[in-house]
Parts: C-alpha cells; sequence; structure tokens
C-alpha cells in the first residue's frame, strides 16, 4: 500500500542523500500497519520515532532527517491552517450576524477536521463533494443529502479504511539460483545476485450487514459507512444470516451462503458484520442466536479475521440476544460503535498475533424503574404510552421525543439532524437516541424509513414542551423543518406530498399559519371539485392533525374537511352535521371559496368506453371482430392513479367444462348452472403504480405491504405493469385499505365470478374461441393448444391491456398473471354454491387453507390459461407470476 504523505517525505530524504532503498520504505509501512492507535490518531512524535528506527542509521542522517521531517510538517500544518481558516472566517460571520436558527450543514461542512490528502490511485477514496444517491424511501419519492452524524470522525474512518486494505507484500525477498546461474554463466563471472520478491496481493474487505426491522434507524450509518468503504464487497442480511445472503438493501436478489463463502481468502479476506444483534429492541431471540451461531461457524475458516460491529454500547447488549452472540467465539469479537472500541476493531483485523477476548459486559443495572408488570398499569392510550417511555429511559429522552413530535412525518436522517442541531451539545443523550424513539411504542413503522406518531401522541408530547419558552422552541422548530427540507430534498419537484407536510406542520405553529391554511384550502378545493377521493382523505387527515395549531384562527377550515371526510365516507349524517354549520353554499377561507358538502357529491358516475372484440378459429385465424360498448367508472387513488372498475351485468352461465374439451381436469367437472349478481370488476389486472398508490399511503388495517414488490420492474420502455409476488394475504389487505379510503367495499372475485367475467358469454376454452395465440395474451406460446402457429414466449409480464378485451371490456384475463380468488379450494363442483358466491369453509383469513388463482400466467402453457382451468397455492405464498383483480359490489355503486 502506498502512503502519499509517506511516500512524500521519502523521496526527500532521498534527494537529500539519505541512501534509502525501497525495501526500508516498505519497512516503515509494514511498522506502521501495526501501530493502528498512532496512525488512526495521527499521534506525529510516534509516527517521527518509527520512522527514525527504521531509516536513521548515523548522527549525520540524523540531521538531514530532521531538518526534511520539520519543512514537511510546515507544509503540512499550512495546508490544514488554510483549511481551519475558512472555518474560522465562516464560524465569525455567522457570530456577528442577528441571532437565528442554524441552517443545516452540508455533509462536507459538518466534519470539523481536515480531509487526508489524496492517496495514490490504487486506494479507494471517499468524496465529501459526491452527491448522496440513496433514497430514503417514503410514501413519496425524496432523495436526502445525509448530514455526517457518526460518532467515529470521517478521517478516522478513512485511516481506517486505509490500514485495512494495505499491501500483504512480504519483505524477505530470495536468491533466484536458476537465474543467477544463468546470469552467471552469461558474463562469465558473478556480479550480483538475482532475487525473487513475493507477488503484491491487497486484504479484502467484506462487510455483512443487517438490514430492516430494529436496524432501520441505522440505515444511515451503513450508507456513510458503506461511501467510506467503498470498494469493499457489501452483502444485506435481515436480522441474522441464514441460507442466503442478500446483494441489495431489499434483501431480494439472493446468493447461497455456500456460494458467497467459496470466493472469500483464509490469507486475505477480513469481515466487518454489521448489526445490532437484536440490543435494539432488548430481547432475547433464542432462533437468532442459533441461525448466527451456523453461520459463524461457517465464516471463520473461510476468513483470516471477523469483527462484529455493534451501533449499541455494551451496556445495552446485556440480556438479550446481542450478549449472547457476542460470546459465541472469541474469534468474532464485539465492538461498540464507540471511539476506543472502534479503534481496538481495527488494530484486531489489521494484527496479525493479538489474541482474541471476549467482551467484558457490564452488570445488569440497578434502577429502579419498575418491573414489566407495573408498566401494564399505565394503559395503552397517548398518554399511557408516554409514560411508559419516559419510565424505561427517562426524562431526556422524553424531552427529544417532544422536538421530534413536531414533523408530522419522521425518518432517521431527519431525527438525527434535530438531535444534532437541538440536543448534540445541550445534552448528555448519545446518537443512538433516535433509534430507542423510533423503535418504541410512540412511533410506528409506515414504509421504508418512514415512521409517525399516531394524533393523539403526537399533541401530548408537544404539550410537555417547556411552557416558559415553549412558544420560541416551537419557532425554531420551525425554521428548523422548513431548512432541513428546502436543503437537504434535491433533485425534486418541490411540490411533493412529503414537502408540503411537513412544511404546513412547519408553518401552522409560528405566525404563518395563514400560509398553511390558504395552501391547505387550495388543495381542499382542487381535489373536491375533481373528486378526487384519495386526496380528500389525506388533506382532511393532515388538517385534523394540526388541529392544535389551526383551530382558533381557522375553524371552518377544520370543520369544512370533517364535512369532506363524511362526503368520502359516504356518512350522510356526518355531511348534514357539516352543512347545517354553514348556511352559505360557499365558504372563504383566506381567500379561498370551498363549496359546502353536498350529501350526493361523490357518487360514482359511469362513462362508457368501446373496445373490440376477436374471435378465432382453432387454427388461431381471426373470425370475426366487432366494436362493442360498456361501462365504467373511475377510483381516484392517492397520488393522481386511477382505477377503472368495468359493470358487469347480471346473468346465468354453465361453470366448468364440458368433457370433451382438450386439456381439461376433472376438478372442472360437474359443469352447473349459476346465477351472478351485478357487480364491478377491473378493468385490468392490478398495477404497479395503483398498488404502490394503496400500499404506501392507505392507512394499514391488519398488515404491512410492501410498496415495491415485484420481480419485473416498470421502466420508461414498459409501464403499467401488473403487480406480482402478491400473495393472497396481501391482496385482502389491499382491498380493506381500499375499502376504507373510497367507503366502497372492495373484494376478490368469487371463482363463478372470475369465470362468469372472463367467458363474457362465451362456452368455448378460451373467450377468444376454440384456442389462443401469442397475438393474443401474454403465456408461453411456443406451446401449441389447437392447430395455430407457434408463438412468442416473452418470459416476463406485459403492460396491463397490450392485447384485446372480452365482451364484457375485460382485458388480461388469459395469462399475464394468475389472479387470486376468494374461495377455498375444492377439489370439484359437488355441493358448490349456485348463486355466484364464494365457497368459502369458514369466515377466518388467517387459517391458511388454500386459495383459487385462476387465468394462468406468462409463465404457463396455453391449457392452464383456458377459462374453465383451475389452480390453488398457499395463501401465504408469493410467486412472479401471480397478482390479482378487484371487484366492488354493484349496488352500493350505482
Amino acid at each position: 500500500m502506498k502512503n502519499p504523505l509517506l511516500l512524500n517525505l521519502f523521496l526527500e530524504l532521498r534527494a537529500t542523500g539519505l541512501p534509502l532503498t525501497i525495501d526500508q520504505y516498505d519497512l516503515a509501512l509494514m511498522a506502521l500497519s501495526k501501530s493502528v492507535d498512532i496512525v488512526l490518531n495521527d499521534n506525529k512524535p510516534a509516527i517521527k520515532g518509527v520512522l527514525q528506527t527504521v531509516w536513521v542509521k548515523s548522527r549525520k542522517q540524523q540531521a538531514l532527517f530532521n531538518q526534511c521531517w520539520d519543512e514537511f510538517n510546515q507544509k503540512s500544518i499550512y495546508k490544514n491552517a488554510r483549511i481551519e481558516s475558512q472555518s474560522d472566517a465562516s464560524t465569525l460571520k455567522r457570530e456577528r450576524q442577528k441571532p437565528e436558527i442554524e441552517k443545516i450543514p452540508q455533509p462536507a461542512l459538518i466534519n470539523d477536521e481536515p480531509e487526508l490528502p489524496q492517496p495514490a490511485a490504487e486506494i479507494a477514496q471517499f468524496n465529501p463533494d459526491l452527491p448522496d444517491d440513496h433514497g430514503v424511501g417514503t410514501s413519496v419519492k425524496t432523495k436526502l443529502k445525509e448530514v455526517y452524524y457518526l460518532p467515529i470522525s470521517r478521517q478516522k474512518l478513512q485511516r481506517s479504511w486505509q490500514l485495512l486494505i494495505q499491501k500483504l507484500t512480504g519483505n524477505v525477498r530470495q536468491i533466484d539460483i536458476l537465474n543467477t546461474v544463468i546470469d552467471i554463466t552469461k558474463h562469465g563471472f558473478f556480479t550480483q545476485a538475482v532475487f525473487t520478491y513475493p507477488k503484491t496481493k491487497y486484504r479484502e474487505v467484506v462487510l455483512l450487514i443487517d438490514q430492516g426491522g430494529s436496524m432501520t434507524p441505522f440505515h444511515p450509518f451503513c450508507r456513510q459507512f458503506q461511501q467510506i468503504y467503498q470498494t469493499a464487497k457489501v452483502y444485506y442480511f435481515h436480522n441474522s444470516p441464514t441460507d442466503e445472503l442478500y446483494h441489495d438493501p431489499q434483501c431480494w436478489q439472493g446468493q447461497s451462503v455456500t456460494s458467497i463463502l467459496s470466493k472469500f481468502s483464509p490469507q486475505h479476506t477480513l469481515v466487518i458484520i454489521i448489526s445490532d444483534a437484536g440490543a435494539a429492541r432488548g430481547r432475547t431471540v433464542p432462533d437468532r442466536w442459533e441461525e448466527t451461531y451456523d453461520f459463524i461457524t461457517q465464516l471463520i475458516p473461510k476468513t483470516k479475521k471477523i469483527a462484529w460491529l455493534n451501533p449499541l454500547p455494551p451496556s445495552r447488549w446485556v440480556d438479550n440476544t446481542a450478549e449472547e452472540i457476542a460470546k459465541i467465539n472469541p474469534s468474532v469479537p464485539m465492538f461498540a460503535l464507540e471511539t476506543g472500541e472502534f479503534q481496538r476493531m481495527v488494530k484486531w483485523l489489521s494484527s496479525r498475533n493479538l489474541t482474541p477476548q471476549l467482551p467484558s459486559l457490564p452488570g445488569k443495572e440497578e434502577e429502579e424503574r419498575g418491573s414489566s408488570d407495573d408498566l401494564w398499569n399505565y394503559g395503552f392510550d397517548a398518554n399511557g404510552r408516554i409514560a411508559v417511555f419516559e419510565k424505561l429511559l427517562g426524562n431526556s429522552h422524553l424531552k427529544f421525543a417532544s422536538y421530534a413530535a413536531f414533523p408530522l412525518v419522521l425518518t432517521p436522517d431527519l431525527l438525527y439532524c434535530l438531535y444534532r442541531k437541538f440536543f448534540y451539545q445541550t445534552s448528555d443523550l448519545l446518537w443512538y437516541v433516535v433509534a430507542d424513539l423510533l423503535l418504541s411504542d410512540l412511533c410506528q413503522q409506515v414504509d421504508f424509513e418512514l415512521y409517525e406518531m399516531e394524533r393523539e401522541v403526537r399533541n401530548e408530547l408537544l404539550k410537555r414542551l417547556p411552557r416558559r419558552n415553549r412558544k420560541q422552541i416551537l419557532k425554531e422548530l420551525s425554521d428548523f423543518l422548513i431548512q432541513y427540507i428546502s436543503r437537504q430534498v434535491s433533485n425534486q419537484n418541490q411540490n411533493n406530498d412529503l414537502n408540503q407536510v411537513q412544511q404546513w406542520a412547519a408553518l401552522s405553529y409560528v405566525e404563518k399559519g395563514s400560509q398553511a391554511a390558504k395552501e391547505l384550502a387550495r388543495k381542499l378545493q382542487q381535489a373536491y371539485l375533481s373528486n378526487n377521493k384519495g386526496e380528500l382523505v389525506r388533506l382532511s387527515s393532515v388538517i385534523e392533525t394540526l388541529a392544535e395549531p389551526l383551530k382558533e384562527n381557522y375553524q371552518p377550515l377544520l370543520k369544512i374537511a370533517q364535512g369532506y371526510r363524511a362526503v368520502v365516507r359516504g356518512d350522510d349524517k356526518g355531511v348534514e352535521a357539516s352543512r347545517k354549520i354553514f348556511k352559505s353554499e360557499t365558504i372563504e377561507v383566506e381567500g379561498i371559496k370551498l363549496k359546502r358538502p353536498e350529501i350526493n357529491f361523490g357518487k360514482v358516475r359511469l362513462q362508457s368506453f368501446d373496445f373490440d372484440v376477436i374471435t378465432v378459429n382453432r387454427r388461431g385465424e381471426e373470425t370475426k371482430r366487432e366494436t362493442q360498448q360498456n361501462y365504467y367508472f373511475q377510483e381516484s387513488l392517492p397520488g393522481n392513479i386511477t382505477l377503472d372498475m368495468v359493470a358487469i351485468p347480471r346473468g346465468k352461465f354453465l361453470m366448468g367444462s364440458p368433457e370433451d374439451e382438450p386439456g381439461r381436469y376433472d376438478d372442472e367437472s360437474p359443469q352447473h348452472e349459476v346465477t351472478v349478481q351485478p357487480f364491478f370488476m377491473g378493468k385490468y389486472p392490478v398495477t404497479q403504480a395503483q398498488w404502490k398508490a394503496v400500499a404506501t399511503k392507505c392507512p394499514q388495517v391488519n398488515r404491512e405491504l410492501e410498496p415495491n414488490p415485484s420481480k419485473f420492474k416498470e421502466n420508461k420502455q414498459e409501464n403499467n405493469l401488473p403487480v406480482e409476488r402478491i400473495t393472497w394475504y396481501d391482496a385482502v389487505e389491499f382491498c380493506k385499505r381500499l375499502s376504507q379510503l373510497t367507503g366502497r367495499k372492495y373484494r376478490l372475485p368469487s371463482e363463478a365470478e372470475w369465470e362468469y367475467a372472463c367467458r363474457a358469454g362465451t362456452t368455448t376454452p378460451f373467450h377468444f374461441g376454440e384456442t389462443i395465440t401469442g397475438k393474443l395474451a401474454n403465456y408461453s406460446a411456443t406451446t401449441i393448444y389447437g392447430e395455430e402457429p407457434e408463438g412468442e414466449y416473452r418470459e416476463r409480464t406485459t403492460p396491463v391491456g397490450s392485447f384485446t378485451a372480452n365482451a364484457f371490456g375485460l382485458y388480461d384475463m388469459h395469462g399475464n398473471v394468475w389472479e387470486w380468488c376468494d374461495d377455498h379450494w375444492h377439489g370439484d363442483y359437488n355441493d358448490a354454491p349456485t348463486d355466484g358466491s364464494a365457497w368459502i369453509e369458514s369466515n377466518s383469513v388467517e387459517e391458511g387453507a388454500v386459495r383459487l388463482l385462476r387465468g394462468g400466467s406468462w409463465l404457463n402453457y396455453p391449457g392452464t390459461c383456458r377459462s374453465a382451468y383451475r389452480n390453488y397455492y398457499d395463501p401465504d405464498g408469493r410467486g412472479n407470476d401471480t397478482g390479482f383483480r378487484l371487484v366492488v359490489s354493484g349496488a352500493r355503486t350505482l
């Protein structure tokens, strides 16, 4: 490894006459690499001592060395002084200005230490001026510039990286006997021996990063650590490594542990595992310990050294899984993310003969904070949860939580910046107070790195801000939040949802409340007039959350928002109550005229649409094409996403397949007549955009939903792809959220409804006719069903609506993705319902009984895509060929 500073000094000494060789330069590098503490702390007298020992052999050489060292030091001091003087000048300038809220510092300005000079090309460097492309996942797209708030300085991290990836070149050269003899023969006499040198190799550093769950608050730390350890290999896991490690933070692109470990080297590979090991939640999970034990047992013989870096201090490891994991094997010591501990970790990884030791953990703290039984007595309402939080963590944590209650939505990065602004120098709180809050019962995670507090909890915490200077604190928090948004959100539309909501919150608590009220009124006006129910629900929720600061001067805005919410929910009594408050048909808020809520507003308005219907013969030849018309209504989802629901008329049909239908199965018997009531069905399978709108912006009912579960991602060339990798439980949760949003009862279709809608009056194997072709649907068209020619096997999903519709105007009923039905699986149709309802043995959705799938997919043969074909899967099964289509009963919406 070349060190540019050391190399410059070495070259200057040679220029002044010191007889130094490359071997002596390598020897100095080796000596310094064994003195980790000296290098990390930039101990110049100690470094000078090491170099003198290696390079100086006489008094004359000592004088030359001292002269060069002093000149070299002066240059270094002058360079650092320039950096510091710039910082001092900017500080002095701020001090002369009137007192104001300090702006959020940019990443390069947070660290008050001078940066290292640029190293040789072979050393990967962290550039603080490079933009951070890691997006913080929220319900809206944002990219946040994360400030530097690690407890270890960036400079020390850079030095540790250089130490860990140094060259492994040995200094012992060997005589090459064969080439020496050849050289003697060539010259006729011995001149000098020919030596061989070992090949240059570098250490390989591998980062294994725990992702998600209790590590979510530490994601920004992991990203910044990766930036500095730029060329390290990175793999991810969740909680504990099992059979696979992952190449992406979402833990989707897996690779077997065996395959990954086969590429490690016992001579060169250093592994750093970054995980809280369960300490963040303070729980003991035996399965986590067992899985970690098995993994470490596999890992040790494949690597040179392993270290476990825990973001939390040793006092937090006691009485939870972290304590047990720290004791698994002395060869895998656990270190805390603290200055002294971090230096010990680097020394352990870079030293050859250091004996591993089990960590010395502190004893259990004897604090009178109440037993777990006592904590139950506080209750589960807002006040009870706040009391438990204070009892467990103390008053300082409660003060931080009160400040953190100011923003409407929380991200780890936002809270780290808030901590650095208001608590870093004025309290005894440490940086992991952010994790303590986000993982407590005061917060709930609503998306990737996105948290929120319930309205009651938030209001109670804000009330606990000191009354003496509460107004001043709110103003400082408002200024902080506005500056955070304006300086940290980059390359995005400044009117995105997250930005707007945070700004409204910031403005509502200060003298600029009128500006927030005006913007909210304008948004309400637009959403109401455009019948955007999703946006009405979102805005009314925001206004109710800001009720405390707005109620004094903007009571009409609160009342009309409540009226609009009643409209969306179909609560006629609530709408009538709101209308009684306002006698006029228009209500003015800060110059914006809002319409009085209407009882009949929001009933669906059916629109007609035309579409082509194709019929083919057994050879796949088109025999008929006609234009037909049907009706649909359009549902508005959050984010200006729409959902088309097509009217399916009442009717009777023969369900199942005749015995002479090619490719049929016995479970399609016996054929039986079914009467189906009118309903509305999605024109297309649910798309990825529709899924994300509901999954990220509609409140959770029973379970969390992954915003981007699909394997086949949308791009500029292909959008409107169907969502896939959806379980039956996921689809049911989606329906419940959408029902809550719209006031209409969305659900999965019954199996009878699905087949009735697919056939659309036909009795042939496909609604296209006797067969199907690759030009009519997306399936494995290289396989023949009738006498049609072979078609294309696309090997993935296609955008919805790419092919022609059936006679009801429904698209993609054959192929593309399987579609979940509500029914339990039954082996045949004996005793099946004849009224079109779902055939369910129990009303429990948690029982785990297998559920029905219909329609086939891009992956399947044509016979599997027939109108009558039945399939089943476990309700928690997830495949990249499985999606769903929505249904809503007709009576409620007409």
